[in-house]
């Protein structure tokens, strides 16, 4: 439950708003097109959890926050990178949670060992990835994309 003295929290689905497609244009490569990303435009002064669980067939968890930071998870080596910051955080992670506030990152994996927080270049304003690594997505606990 929220006070009046947290943060408003609301969610505002973008995958297919005009100015998303944009970014999706800008964020994807040449072979990826706008239908196979998932999108999500933050509201400003918000805190939004993103929970994503990774497609098992999938070695690589790639996105991307504000087209500058990305976020690149390897289960093979266990090597999750956050802009220019690598960490060793575990082979085989397939959940992850992400909570966005402003300019921090913070990220947790598998239910809840904190693996780390960021700080963000600049305030997250949209969030992309490829859809065909992931298996599902929650945005506040609502699955928002599922295969």
């Amino acid at each position: 439950m929220y006070d009046g003295t947290m943060k408003n929290v609301r969610q505002q689905d973008t995958e297919n708003e005009a100015l998303m497609a944009d970014t999706a244009a800008k964020v994807a490569d040449e072979h990826v097109s706008a239908k196979d990303l998932f999108q999500w435009k933050f509201v400003q002064d918000t805190a939004t959890e993103i929970q994503i669980t990774r497609a098992q067939s999938e070695d690589i968890l790639s996105a991307r926050i504000n087209q500058k930071t990305d976020f690149v998870y390897n289960a093979k080596t266990g090597e999750l990178k956050i802009g220019e910051e690598t960490f060793v955080t575990g082979a085989g992670i397939r959940d992850f949670s992400l909570l966005f506030d402003d300019v921090i990152l913070e990220v947790t994996a598998d239910c809840g060992t904190i693996t780390g927080i960021f700080e963000l270049p600049e305030i997250a304003e949209k969030f992309c990835m490829e859809k065909g690594s992931i298996e599902k997505i929650l945005v506040f606990g609502e699955e928002v994309w599922q295969p």
